[in-house]
């Protein structure tokens, strides 16, 4: 992997007090695919005054940078990421009520512990969230959802950082939302950006209504219909436009149990690969590529890979 990092770049971050840094970090204890070679530098920051700090030194040296939230919908090359790769500390981790139907969330809390918050406050909407790995800020860039609906539809205002460290609030109605994608007004648009949170609007719940039932039952059924546990990391491929979906597609070209080394095919749900244990991203790549071509040959459709691929 050719490095990109500036030598007093390096030197600063490792002198830096507000930032946790570690380089050459293997990016298989991070994702969870369990799959990814290292990174020129993994760091967290904890704050914004941090994170404004990093992006602007960035900027200085010219030194790429990619996000990563929990790493539950990426693929990183086993030869590893240039330059940094960003992590949101504590500091975007929490979760308060702005009033009585709105949520701010910061990017880095997980979308599991805002259904979690939004049940105990008996605030209604969460239930497009559930079942959903990662962060807030993961879900919202790629517009993630369930069969109850998308993120998009609950989201009232976010909170971004550019690359210059400047601080943005977008209301929902400026942003293009798409399937599993976000597109920000041109204005902001033009560089990159950082998401550091975000308010939901959420109603309270109807009377009688038991959220904490509907979120056990929501939870149940994703259990049953997919699988659960490590090696994971979401869905592979978007759904096409037509009635059948990309799990659909797959199982009926008879894949359940197709495997490239210990990359294989869920036999729960076809649209999730799985690393049975020693998987590379190597292996996860190349069986991609063969579950699309399969597909490609029995039903005439393209799939387009869901995860993000990081090199």
């Amino acid at each position: 992997m050719k490095k990109a990092m500036h030598r007093d770049f390096a030197a600063w971050l490792i002198k830096s007090k507000a930032l946790c840094v570690r380089f050459d970090e293997p990016m298989s204890r991070h994702t969870t695919l369990g799959v990814g070679g290292p990174a020129e530098a993994l760091v967290i920051a904890d704050s914004k005054k941090a994170l404004a700090e990093l992006v602007q030194k960035a900027a200085q040296f010219g030194c790429p940078w990619q996000v990563l939230g929990h790493g539950s919908n990426v693929l990183v090359a086993d030869e590893g990421i240039r330059g940094l790769v960003i992590r949101l500390g504590k500091g975007f981790g929490r979760i308060r009520d702005i009033s009585g139907k709105t949520v701010f969330a910061g990017a880095s809390v997980r979308s599991a512990t805002l259904c979690r918050h939004a049940v105990r406050q008996n605030l209604n909407g969460f239930q497009i969230l559930a079942g959903i790995p990662g962060t807030i800020g993961g879900a919202l860039v790629g517009n993630a959802g369930t069969s109850a609906g998308h993120i998009s539809e609950i989201v009232r205002e976010v909170y971004l950082m550019d690359s210059l460290g400047a601080e943005h609030k977008i209301v929902a109605s400026q942003i293009r939302w798409g399937y599993r994608s976000m597109a920000l007004p041109e204005a902001q648009a033009q560089k990159p950006f950082i998401v550091i949170g975000v308010g939901l609007g959420l109603c309270p719940a109807k009377n009688g209504q038991s959220l904490e039932k509907e979120y056990a039952l929501l939870l149940e059924r994703r259990k049953k219909s997919q699988p659960w546990g490590p090696g994971l990391a979401g869905c592979f491929f978007k759904n096409p436009p037509g009635p059948l979906s990309a799990g659909a597609l797959i199982d009926k070209a008879g894949l359940k149990g197709f495997g490239v080394g210990d990359a294989v095919v869920s036999s729960v749900h076809a649209n999730f690969l799985v690393n049975r244990g020693n998987a590379r991203a190597s292996d996860f790549i190349e069986l991609m590529e063969k579950v699309a071509e399969r597909v490609r040959q029995a039903s005439g459709i393209s799939l387009e890979p869901e995860v993000r691929v990081l090199l």
